[in-house]
């Protein structure tokens, strides 16, 4: 048996073309005088470690993609199908009330201006239904006699769409 012979006879990986020029690559990237130094059963012996540490390092990443089939966590999909799969970020903005319009009015105390929160991020509506944003807190107090004050918050979501149709939502709201 010449050595390439000795060497097919002691790797238990994938015999083909590419994989083992993949692997002999791989070998001599770090070991480049391998072929010469070792033996055909050392040199098979070393490809098959090589090819498990491939293999385990793949399988340890939950997923991989070949001949256009995705192998995640034990299951299969096509790649086709997967393809169809998109998704997109949609931002949610809600503006909500901080107490009431001008005054409170307590049942002993009378009216009282009600407390602003503090907050850097005021807004009070238009009259054609927008809201504008009030950047200083004082000016908030001020308004808030005539005003309804509101704070804006903003919510991201992604949307799952398979074929242009909404499957899933994600995110806070």
């Amino acid at each position: 048996m010449n050595k390439r012979e000795r060497i097919i006879a002691n790797y238990n990986g994938h015999q083909g073309v590419s994989t083992m020029a993949h692997i002999r690559r791989i070998i001599e990237d770090v070991y480049p005088t391998a072929y010469q130094e070792l033996t055909g059963v050392q040199y098979g012996k070393l490809m098959s470690i090589v090819n498990k540490a491939y293999h385990e390092g793949r399988a340890s990443m939950g997923a991989e993609v070949v001949d256009g089939v995705v192998y995640i966590g034990g299951n299969y999909y096509p790649l086709k199908l997967l393809e169809r799969i998109t998704y997109k970020e949609e931002r949610i903005v809600t503006y909500n009330p901080i107490g009431a319009t001008g005054t409170y009015h307590h049942p002993i105390l009378g009216d009282i201006p009600h407390e602003m929160p503090y907050s850097d991020n005021y807004y009070y509506q238009l009259d054609d239904g927008t809201y504008e944003r009030v950047f200083d807190r004082d000016k908030a107090e001020q308004l808030s006699v005539t005003h309804q004050i509101y704070t804006r918050e903003d919510n991201y979501i992604t949307i799952v769409l398979f074929d242009g149709k909404e499957i899933a939502r994600y995110g806070c709201l």
